[in-house]
């Protein structure tokens, strides 16, 4: 998932210990000097990351390597930290009045869309606790799949299961 919805599960997400420990990158990602920390380490931490939030996935090394050669073009690493930054300091510079809104629509609106959320059982980067937080409610067309045997990167782990459910969702009656 890239955002929770509601209230419930960002509450779930500031409290639950296991999720602040997942959460540990996001700490990280606030530091002042975490884009040169990124790029002096020939990003050694976003290899640690796939590794914490895909415990199970072996990334073919040329696909981990064209995806480290993306990051390493001007720009790139700065604008995937800044999209963490304006969802977690209120006060950044990246921060502007439509996130600030977005947040709140999705903290008090319901999403009227057939919704589906698959996620991984070993996700490392947000767990079960968050995905069964998100209010009803707010998600009345939802269907919740937790994909066993998949981490973070379950679409890359196992795409036939993950196909499979996208296919079955969209075209059930």
């Amino acid at each position: 998932i890239a955002e929770y919805y509601g209230k419930e599960a960002t509450q779930v997400a500031e409290t639950n210990p296991d999720e602040i420990v997942r959460s540990y990158y996001m700490r990280e990602f606030l530091q002042q000097d975490a884009v040169e920390k990124f790029k002096q380490t020939d990003f050694a931490y976003l290899r640690k990351l796939w590794r914490d939030w895909s415990p199970h996935y072996h990334c073919p090394p040329d696909e981990k390597e064209h995806i480290v050669n993306t990051f390493r073009q001007k720009g790139v690493t700065e604008a995937a930290l800044a999209y963490d930054k304006a969802a977690l300091q209120k006060s950044s510079p990246h921060c502007n009045q439509e996130f600030s809104l977005l947040r709140e629509l999705m903290d008090t609106q319901p999403i009227n869309t057939p919704t589906l959320i698959l996620y991984g059982e070993y996700d490392g980067c947000h767990g079960k606790e968050i995905i069964e937080a998100m209010p009803q409610e707010l998600l009345p067309h939802c269907m919740k799949k937790m994909i066993k045997g998949a981490g973070h990167f379950l679409h890359l782990e196992i795409p036939e299961t993950v196909n499979n459910c996208i296919i079955n969702f969209i075209c059930r009656e």
